[in-house]
C-alpha cells in the first residue's frame, strides 16, 4: 500500500521529524534515488542506501530497502528487521506495521504488541485504536485486548473519551469501554471537542453534551466545533455564534463566518450565495467571542488565526463560482495590526514560527516580522514540523531546516 494512502487513512502527515535542539536527530538525506541521514551540518551519518526513509520519531526511523520495511536507530543500526510491507512512525512507544495486507503494532524492540490481524491500521488515540475485523468495527487497547466489541458498521477515532459509532445506518456515541453514550438516532455526527459534539437529524444540526444529552436542538443549517466557548451556526440564511447551551453569543447578522481560533474569528458581510455558487464575496473582518470588533470589514479573503497570526487578502475576486483568486496576501496579529503587508500571491498559516509564501511562482518561508528566511525558489513545500519541511524544486526534492539548509544532493 502506498505511503500516501496510509497517511490519509491515519489522518496524519508524512513529514515529521527532528527538532531544533543541538541534539536533534539526523535528517533524511536524499542523493539520487537513495536516502540516508545527515546531521544539521549536512554531515552524513547514514550513507544513502534506502529506497524510502522517514524522519526519526522517538529514536526510531522507518526505512525501506528492496520493498521491505523496518527501523533503524540514530546511529544507523537496524534495530527492527526489514521484514514488513509497510512501517509507520512511532507514537507513544508503538508503531503500525503491515504484512500481507493486515495491520498490527510493534514496540521499539520489535516485539509485536498488537497481533498483525486487522484490516485497518491500529493507530492509538486516547489509549484506544479503532479497527476492523471480519467486516465489523471495534476497538482495542495497547495490549491488544478488545475493549469495544467488533459489532459496529463503522467507528471513528476516540475524542474526549468517546467515539462516533454507526449501526444500521444511524450514528450514536460509545465510550472507551463500549458503553452507549448517545443513542443511534442521528444521521451524521462530528467528534467531541471542548465538551460538545455536533449531530444532525432531519437535515439540521444540534449539539450533545458530555453525557450524550441533546442540549442544543437540531435546528441549524450548518455547524462548527466549539472553540473559545462558542460555535458558528447558520439560521434563516444568516451566520452567528451560539454558546454551549444554545444561547446566542453573537447575533445572526453575518453572511459568512469562520470558526473561532485563538480567541478570534473572521466574519463576512455582503457575501451572497446562490445554491453552491458564491455570487458576491463581500468583506471580511475579525470579531471576539462576545461579538466585539477587532478589525473593520475590509479584507477580501482571510484565513483563521494560528500562532497569533492570520493571513488576509486584499484584491481577491470570485473565480470558478466558489473559489477566491488573485489579490495579495499578508498577515495581521491579534491586535488587528497589519504586520506583513499584503504582497504575496499565496501564503500558508504559520507553523513553528514560519509560514510559506509564494512570489512570482516560487515558494519560500517568512517569519512573523515578514523577513524572508528561506528564499523563494521552490515549486512545492510542506509546513515545518519538528524543525524540518519537505520541499520540491523541479526534479530535486527532500528536506530543509529553518535556516534553509538543504538535505539533498543537487545533480
Amino acid at each position: 500500500m502506498k505511503r500516501a494512502i496510509i497517511v490519509s487513512v491515519l489522518f496524519s502527515f508524512l513529514f515529521v521529524g527532528c527538532s531544533e535542539e543541538s541534539d536533534a536527530p539526523p535528517v533524511p538525506y536524499r542523493d539520487g534515488a537513495k536516502w540516508g541521514y545527515a546531521t544539521s551540518e549536512n554531515h552524513l551519518v547514514v550513507d544513502p542506501q534506502y529506497e524510502r526513509a522517514f524522519p526519526f520519531r522517538e529514536g526510531r526511523a522507518a526505512v525501506a530497502k528492496n520493498g521491505a520495511w523496518g527501523y533503524i536507530d540514530e546511529t544507523g543500526e537496524i534495530v527492527i528487521p526489514l521484514e514488513y510491507d509497510f512501517a509507520d512512525d512511532f507514537r507513544e512507544g508503538v508503531a503500525i506495521v503491515q504484512k500481507d495486507s493486515l495491520f498490527g503494532n510493534v514496540d521499539k524492540n520489535g516485539d509485536v504488541v498488537v497481533p498483525i490481524e486487522y484490516a485497518f491500521p491500529c493507530e492509538f488515540v486516547e489509549e484506544r485504536a479503532v479497527t476492523t475485523r471480519d467486516g465489523k468495527w471495534g476497538a482495542i487497547d495497547r495490549t491488544g485486548e478488545v475493549v469495544v466489541q467488533f459489532k459496529y458498521d463503522r467507528l471513528a477515532p476516540f475524542s474526549e473519551g468517546k467515539t462516533i459509532a454507526m449501526l444500521d445506518g444511524k450514528v450514536g456515541f460509545v465510550d472507551t469501554l463500549g458503553n452507549l453514550v448517545a443513542p443511534f438516532e442521528y444521521d451524521k455526527a462530528d467528534k467531541y471537542e471542548n465538551g460538545r459534539a455536533a449531530v444532525r437529524k432531519d437535515g439540521k444540526w444540534g449539539y450533545l453534551d458530555e453525557r450524550g444529552e441533546l442540549v442544543v436542538p437540531c435546528r441549524y443549517r450548518m455547524y462548527s466545533r466549539y472553540a473559545d466557548g462558542v460555535a458558528l451556526a447558520a439560521f434563516d440564511g444568516k451566520y452567528g455564534y451560539i454558546d454551549k447551551e444554545g444561547g446566542v453569543a453573537v447575533p445572526f447578522e453575518y453572511d459568512f463566518g469562520l470558526k473561532f481560533s485563538e480567541g478570534f474569528a473572521f466574519v463576512n458581510k455582503g457575501g451572497k450565495r446562490l445554491g453552491g455558487t458564491v455570487t458576491d464575496q463581500g468583506k471580511w473582518g475579525v470579531i471576539r467571542p462576545n461579538g466585539d470588533t477587532l478589525t473593520s470589514l475590509r479584507f477580501d479573503n482571510a484565513m483563521s488565526f494560528k500562532e497569533g497570526m492570520a493571513a488576509v487578502n486584499i484584491g481577491a475576486e470570485i473565480r470558478e463560482g466558489t473559489r477566491y483568486g488573485g489579490g495579495k496576501w499578508g498577515f495581521v496579529d491579534t491586535t488587528g495590526a497589519t504586520v506583513v503587508e499584503p504582497q504575496y500571491d499565496a501564503v500558508g498559516s504559520f507553523s513553528e514560527g514560519l509560514a510559506w509564501a509564494s512570489e512570482d511562482g516560487k515558494i519560500g518561508f517568512i517569519n512573523k516580522t515578514g523577513e524572508v528566511v528561506v528564499p523563494f525558489k521552490y515549486d512545492q513545500v510542506e509546513p515545518f514540523k519538528n524543525g524540518i519541511a519537505k520541499v520540491v524544486d523541479g526534479k530535486h526534492f527532500g528536506y530543509i531546516d529553518k535556516k534553509g539548509e538543504e538535505y539533498f544532493a543537487r545533480k
